[in-house]
């Protein structure tokens, strides 16, 4: 069965769900297609939509309960809304959920973040959350030199015309205001609000502008996730990942394992950046991730074996005995994850 086109209900469905999760992506690939198919095996009862840069050509179809939507081309009122990696998909997508009728919220998701857990774990422990914005948000201060910070004006005919998203006073600092979008949800009512500024003349890079949006409209709330999702969470730039596959510090899970020195992954986290173009094998990678239930020993697909060239020999075959150690000994500790001595003080760093 072909998917579906624009978000039009699956086949088979008499009342559409107030949430759905709504993968970016314009990649094709094995890799890719292992995520996609993880993602819809393990999202509940959401929706699952590719919002998709072009038509599908790979050879393999997308599972069936995917519904696929075209980017279009958005509004040129909105152009500010992207960069130059994203030019067209953040303005595409913002323009498509404040203008569609069927989802209250939306999740957000980067084809280059990895969930090491069922992906309805994460969705499922915010549903009682009402926040209209939901995510890894940061807080803004009159010292913070991020350029899309500079550049984000709000036209406020209440203030007499055009002033900047952070002003000073009450709204800076401004808490849990500055918004990463490799996973992120949001409310229908608040990019309607977004949009319609940007229409009456506002402008605003994605991760700048949402934030004063919301601060501005009594109704809006934010929250940000748990430090527990985090500890793998970087943002583009950060640390220096790099996407060639012989890098050490490369786009992948087992990439960033080795910054944080952990012998293996923390399950039900967060892991970006993590790019199929640095290594192929994240699509089973997924796949397995999505299999792994709590007390239960990490994956052997997701584990990272120590090498004598990295740690030394002694240390390796230590390392390599605690990763295979019995099902009864992993689920005694349940441990999500081990740091070696090395890599103690970075992850206290990180808490």
């Amino acid at each position: 069965m072909p998917p579906a086109i624009l978000g039009t209900p699956a086949a088979g469905s008499t009342i559409a769900p107030r949430e759905a999760v709504v993968l970016v992506s314009d990649k094709q690939s094995e890799c890719h297609l292992h995520r996609i198919s993880a993602l819809a095996q393990s999202s509940g009862d959401r929706d699952v939509l590719l919002f998709f840069n072009g038509s599908w050509t790979y050879p393999r179809p997308l599972p069936s309960s995917v519904q696929l939507i075209q980017q279009l081309t958005p509004r040129p009122e909105l152009a500010s809304f992207g960069d130059n990696r994203n030019l067209l998909s953040k303005p595409s997508f913002l323009e498509w959920l404040a203008t569609q009728g069927t989802y209250t919220r939306v999740w957000h998701l980067e084809d280059d973040a990895l969930f090491t857990a069922p992906w309805h774990e994460l969705f499922d422990s915010h549903a009682s959350s009402s926040a209209d914005l939901l995510g890894y948000l940061q807080d803004v201060t009159k010292g913070d030199m991020r350029g899309y910070k500079q550049s984000c004006r709000l036209n406020s005919p209440a203030s007499g015309g055009m002033t900047r998203c952070y002003a000073g006073g009450a709204r800076e600092p401004c808490a849990n205001c500055w918004t990463s979008w490799p996973v992120l949800r949001i409310s229908k009512k608040l990019a309607q609000a977004v949009y319609q500024s940007l229409l009456s003349g506002s402008t605003g890079h994605h991760e700048a502008i949402c934030g004063p949006v919301c601060v501005r409209r009594l109704w809006c709330s934010r929250e940000k996730f748990n430090e527990s999702l985090l500890k793998t969470y970087f943002l583009g730039g950060e640390i220096g990942f790099k996407r060639a596959s012989n890098a050490s510090n490369r786009m992948t899970l087992h990439g960033i394992n080795r910054y944080l020195e952990w012998l293996y992954p923390r399950r039900a986290a967060i892991y970006h950046p993590a790019k199929c173009e640095a290594g192929a094998e994240l699509g089973k990678q997924q796949l397995a991730a999505i299999r792994w239930r709590p007390d239960t020993p990490c994956p052997p697909a997701l584990r990272y074996v120590k090498t004598e060239r990295h740690v030394g020999a002694a240390a390796a075959a230590a390392a390599n005995k605690e990763l295979f150690a019995s099902r009864a000994a992993h689920a005694a500790r349940r441990a999500p994850g081990r740091v070696h001595a090395a890599g103690a003080a970075d992850q206290r760093r990180r808490r």
